[in-house]
């Protein structure tokens, strides 16, 4: 067998991997140190309001497209 089909695969192989790796590598990472925010009874007509920051420590842009209450 001849060494040339082989160091063919061998380099194929190799810049699927470290393709992937960089691809993976460029995520965003959304962090969020308080996940939640009890604001107990609210009489009626009342506001509540509570503020959450979102950190991304990712390489890519975080989108927040939707946010919704629970």
């Amino acid at each position: 067998m001849s060494s040339k089909p082989i160091c063919s695969i061998v380099l194929a192989l190799f810049l699927a991997v470290t393709g992937l790796a960089q691809s993976a590598a460029k995520q965003p990472k959304a962090v969020v140190a308080q996940k939640a925010f009890n604001v107990g009874e609210i009489q009626k007509g009342k506001l509540a309001q509570h503020t959450y920051v979102i950190k991304n420590e990712g390489s890519a842009d975080l989108e927040i497209k939707n946010v919704a209450p629970t």
